[in-house]
């Protein structure tokens, strides 16, 4: 995943980062074009837990609250959303 969004980003003119507040929520892939954020990306194994999904979608969430990103996705074995 990593190695295929370097790619991607490369060709785009864009840098990736993560996400990570004080109380520890990360978001696992930030895309940025130079200042202005444009995607979040999680990524998990299986999201079918009730535990995992509310976990992903709890860090993407803040992330957005505080960086006002409207380009949410979370990528997981089976199901992209």
């Amino acid at each position: 995943m990593a190695i295929t969004l370097l790619r991607k980003t490369a060709q785009n003119n864009q840098n990736i980062f993560y996400w990570k507040n004080q109380r520890g929520l990360e978001v696992d892939f930030v895309i940025k074009d130079e200042l202005q954020v444009n995607t979040f990306i999680q990524v998990c194994y299986d999201i079918e837990n009730y535990d995992a999904k509310k976990r992903e979608t709890t860090e993407l969430i803040k992330a957005n609250e505080k960086m006002n990103c409207m380009n949410l996705m979370i990528i997981t074995r089976d199901v992209q959303g």
